[in-house]
């Protein structure tokens, strides 16, 4: 967000695209109607509507049950782990970058810039390229990336990179968490990295 402010006045339009953070499977259709419009008006704001159960699973189990520890070195016990990635947790995770992916596809606007942040959209990249190949995409990490010895523990590992590599450019906090993001690449995908 203080990125964005620091160069407001150089920018065409924004659109903040997200969750609104709260359940919202009761919310009447006339309701998210209006907080659309009302967000779009107001805020530069696009809600993404996700049903509940799904925003869990994914939030809830695999970003935080899955993800969080791999990327910050604490890998859990395999067989405890392989129930999540074939458990519905993953699947509503790339169900979640989804619906991110269409709802920016739907208001992508020739000369947008998309900037994607955090491990909780690490598929969205290459979702939006399959769309939009010709859109300048960004990815900040606002976490840690591990070494690549760490995030080879995923079962899910090519799909996260090849996710996050639909992206022009990636950013990460430190010159170390790029680091292990290239030699990751490089080691499991068999890319090369500069």
């Amino acid at each position: 967000k203080n990125a964005i402010a620091s160069v407001k006045t150089r920018l065409r339009r924004k659109l903040w695209v997200g969750t609104l953070g709260t359940n919202s499977d009761n919310f009447k259709e006339s309701l998210k109607r209006n907080m659309e419009w009302r967000m779009r008006e107001q805020y530069d704001s696009l809600p993404v509507w996700i049903p509940d159960a799904d925003f869990a699973s994914a939030y809830d189990e695999f970003c935080h049950q899955v993800l969080w520890p791999c990327l910050h070195y604490a890998v859990p016990d395999a067989p405890k782990t392989k129930s999540f990635y074939e458990h519905a947790s993953w699947q509503q995770y790339v169900a979640v970058n989804q619906r991110f992916a269409d709802a920016i596809v739907g208001a992508y606007q020739e000369g947008d810039i998309i900037w994607v942040n955090d491990y909780h959209l690490m598929l969205l990249p290459q979702m939006l390229r399959a769309k939009l190949p010709s859109a300048p995409i960004g990815f900040f990490m606002h976490v840690a990336f591990p070494s690549s010895e760490i995030f080879r523990c995923l079962s899910v590992r090519t799909q996260i990179l090849q996710g996050m590599l639909g992206a022009d450019l990636i950013g990460f906090q430190t010159a170390n968490y790029a680091r292990h993001f290239r030699q990751t690449v490089s080691r499991i995908l068999a890319l090369e990295s500069l």
